[in-house]
C-alpha cells in the first residue's frame, strides 16, 4: 500500500509532534511519527533512529538475505545461523533457508554444541512466530529440523503444533509416525500411521510403516502371551 509520508508528516507537526525518515531515497521507506514528546527530550531515540537506518537498516538486511538465497549455492550452516541471529530471528528467514538448516544440522555436520546453539536460535525464531498463513508452516519445518537432529520429543511439539495451527495434513500424520516409533511407543505410532492414510489413502510411505507397525505389535503381543 502506497502512503504519503510527507502528507503524514505535516499532519503530526500540525498537532505539534514530529518525525524521522529514512536519509536515503532509494530502497525501504522507514519512518517514525511521534505524538506527545519533545524533539530534545527524546534525542536518544531519534539518535538511535538514524544511526540504525545509515548503518545496516532493513533495506540492508533485505539486500543482503536476497544476494545469499540468489548468489550462494550451498551457504554453511554458520553462514546461515549468522544470517538468522542478524534478522532478529525472523520466522519468515528462517524458511526461506529452512532446508540448508535441516540438511546440515544433523552428525556428522554439526558438532553438539553448534546443535545446542540452534536449540536456542529456534526457541528464539518460534518465540517470535505468528502463524498467520498456513502455506508457511513453520512448526513443520522445525520438526524436520529437530527430526534431522534425532529429537523426536521435540519434534512431536512442533508437528502437534503444526497440526493445531495449519491443519491436518498426511505428511505431518506420518512424522509424527516415525517420531513416535523412534522413541519406542509403536501404538502411537500406528495410529499416526492410520491417520495419514485416511487423508491420503494412496500414501505409499505411511502403507509400509503402518505395515511394519502392525507387524511389531502383534510380535509383542505374541511375545507377552508366550511368557
Amino acid at each position: 500500500m502506497m502512503v504519503n509520508y510527507d502528507a503524514v508528516r505535516h499532519y503530526f507537526e500540525s498537532k505539534g509532534g514530529f518525525s524521522m525518515h529514512t536519509p536515503y531515497q532509494d530502497g525501504f521507506k522507514v519512518a517514525a511519527f511521534v505524538l506527545g514528546a519533545d524533539k530534545r527530550v527524546v534525542r536518544d531515540a531519534r539518535l538511535g533512529f538514524l544511526l540504525a537506518l545509515k548503518t545496516f537498516g532493513p533495506d540492508n538486511f533485505s539486500t543482503l538475505q536476497r544476494s545469499i538465497k540468489d548468489l550462494v549455492a550451498n551457504p554453511s550452516l554458520k553462514l546461515v545461523l549468522s544470517l538468522l541471529r542478524l534478522s532478529g530471528y525472523d520466522s519468515d528467514v528462517f524458511y526461506k533457508f529452512k532446508q540448508f538448516l535441516i540438511d546440515k544440522v544433523g552428525h556428522p555436520y554439526a558438532s553438539e554444541k553448534i546443535q545446542q546453539d540452534v536449540r536456542k536460535d529456534i526457541k528464539e525464531i518460534y518465540d517470535c512466530y505468528y502463524p498467520l498463513s498456513k502455506s508457511k508452516d513453520v512448526a513443520f519445518e522445525i520438526g524436520r529440523l529437530f527430526m534431522s537432529m534425532k529429537d523426536y520429543k521435540s519434534a512431536m511439539k512442533y508437528f502437534i503444533d503444526s497440526l493445531r495451527d495449519c491443519g491436518e495434513h498426511h505428511v505431518t500424520h506420518y512424522n509424527l509416525g516415525l517420531c513416535h516409533n523412534y522413541v519406542g511407543d509403536f501404538a502411537s505410532a500406528l495410529k499416526s500411521f492410520n491417520k495419514s492414510l485416511e487423508i491420503k489413502p494412496d500414501y505409499h510411505e505411511a502403507r509400509e510403516w503402518r505395515n511394519r507397525m502392525a507387524h511389531k505389535m502383534n510380535q509383542l503381543t505374541n511375545g507377552m502371551g508366550n511368557k
